[in-house]
Formats: C-alpha cells, structure tokens, sequence
C-alpha cells in the first residue's frame, strides 16, 4: 500500500479519514479492523490486515477491537512583553563589574531605574502560546495544540519536537512529558491517546519566534488567558500544563529555564509575575527566591540605571 501524501499540519488527535484506518507509521490499511489489536487478519501474522472492513461498515464488536490511536503534541509557554515584543534578559554585556558596597537586591520590576507599577497593576509580561487552526473535519477551523500521530520509529519526544518544528518553526533546546490524556470521548470516531509534552522558551528567544510564525498559515499565538475556542479537549490539557507550571516550577527552574544566565530579582519577579498571572508581594518573592539553593547572587551589578545597580544572580543548573 504506498505511503499516504503529506497533508497540511494539523491539531493533536485529528484521525487519519473517516472512513480509512491508518497504522501508527501513518500508512492505510485499507480499513481493516483487524491486525490492529483485535482479531487476526485470514493470514494469521502480525501486521498482515485480513479482510477489509470499512470503518463505517464496521460492526460495534469489531470497533471494539480496534486499538486507540496515539497521538503526541507539545503545549509551548513564551513570555513576551503586552505589545507583543520581547523583553531580553541581561546577558553578559548588560552587566557591569561588582563594585564595593554600590549594589542591592533591588526589586524593581521595570528594569534599572523603572518605578514599582502600582498595587494590582497588571504584569509588564504576557504568558503565550501557540496555536494551529484545524483545516479538516472534525472541528475545522478550531485552534488546537501543534502535534500529530506517533511514528513507528521515532521516539515520543522526537516527534513532539517534530511536529512542533513543523507547525511553528520552533524548536526547544528540551521539552519535558507532561501528561498522557485518555478519555474516551476525546475524539470523534476512533478514539485517540495523546501523550503532551510541554516546554517554555527562554526570553530571549521570543521575539525571534513570534518573528517566524507571524507570517505562518493557520499559526498564531495566543495569550494563556484569552484562547480562542479549542477542539477536542485542548482547552483541558492548556488548564492541566498551567496548573502544572504555576505550581511546581521553583523559582530557580524559571530563572534557569526563561532569563538566561544573568539576572536581577526584579527581572525573575516580573517572570514570575507573568506565570501567575497577577501581582507578587515584593518582600515575600524576595524571602523566596533568595531562600531557593539554585538561585546563586553572584558579584556583578546591572548598570546604566539613575538609581543603585541591582545584583545580578545566577543558577546552579
């Protein structure tokens, strides 16, 4: 049976026809239920499909039989400032050297010299994530998560980043397992497994991917708090990967993984802040992170500011 022709990116879970089966190496098998987890085909062996059966044309037992689907898919985070650009970390030249006694642990969020934004001000960041637009049936024109069926010999974190890459252009340095959803009624039709893993990329390279999907067909990216409406359960697994990362990411882990290797507090609150989605009590934040062994200050200070240079930290990892 030759190789089925590439179709347009798709949304996690999408099946593979309505009324044609598809192996997990994403080939036809000619609608056959059987060879595919539930009786043999007439030749007895495995993956040799006995008579063809329709899956319309399927009865409720021979459904039955018939394994689920598995799909994979990555829930990508990026914190970019409201107006849609990027705000860099301080990296090696935005520090100046560790003069004697000049420095403080400054808590100001706007960077060197910016006033403290008033009490239940919004945070300066925005948490996004990007989307695709489904172009077939079920839900057409619906956003979902970028991802795609399970290839039979590529492994679960290489095809999440594979189907990340090719809906976006992005491509994490890591992406992390989330979570593997299961329902039964996840997906019209056959009924799919989808295994979701999840990344956040560093500061610094926000602009340049929001650069490159700007331009993209049927790509966009999305505040975490104002999503358009999401096929199958996709608005489920985004709430599950934001519970997951307001409450188990430490502080150092969002410094390591979003600012980069040179930091004020000021700047990881502001990250924080976005991840929350609300305001930080300054003194608290700052009894935490400096309370975290990964967050290590180091004696630089960021200069070029009207006020005190802040210390710069780093991380252990």
């Amino acid at each position: 049976m030759p190789t089925a022709a590439r179709e347009p990116v798709r949304g996690l879970d999408e099946p593979y026809g309505s009324d044609a089966l598809r192996g997990a190496d994403g080939r036809s098998v000619a609608g056959s239920v059987h060879g595919l987890g539930g009786r043999p085909g007439a030749a007895g062996a495995l993956g040799q499909a006995g008579p063809v059966t329709p899956l319309s044309r399927a009865n409720v037992r021979e459904r039955a039989q018939i394994s689920p689907d598995l799909a994979v898919s990555s829930v990508v985070f990026a914190l970019a400032d409201r107006d849609g650009e990027s705000r860099r970390g301080t990296g090696a030249g935005g520090s100046g050297g560790g003069g004697s006694g000049g420095g403080a642990d400054d808590d100001r969020t706007g960077g060197p010299g910016a006033p403290a934004p008033e009490a239940g001000e919004a945070p300066a960041l925005e948490l996004l994530l990007p989307l695709v637009r489904r172009v077939r049936e079920p839900f057409r024109g619906c956003w979902a998560l970028p991802g795609g069926p399970l290839r039979m010999y590529q492994s679960l974190e290489e095809v999440a980043v594979q189907h990340l890459r090719e809906a976006t252009g992005l491509e994490p340095g890591s992406v992390e397992q989330l979570h593997t959803f299961g329902g039964l009624d996840r997906s019209p039709g056959l009924r799919v497994v989808s295994v979701v893993y999840w990344a956040v990329l560093p500061l610094a390279a926000t602009a340049a991917a929001l650069d490159r999907t700007e331009e993209a067909e049927n790509v966009a990216w999305f505040p975490a708090g104002a999503l358009p409406d999401l096929a199958f359960d996709h608005a489920e697994i985004i709430a599950y990967a934001l519970r997951r990362l307001r409450s188990s990411v430490s502080w150092g882990r969002l410094a390591r993984d979003v600012l980069g290797t040179r930091f004020t507090l000021a700047q990881l609150r502001e990250a924080g802040e976005c991840v929350a989605g609300r305001r930080l009590d300054p003194g608290n934040f700052q009894r935490q992170a400096k309370a975290d062994p990964q967050i290590v200050p180091t004696e630089e200070f960021l200069t070029g500011g009207r006020h005190r240079p802040p210390r710069l930290y780093t991380t252990t990892a």
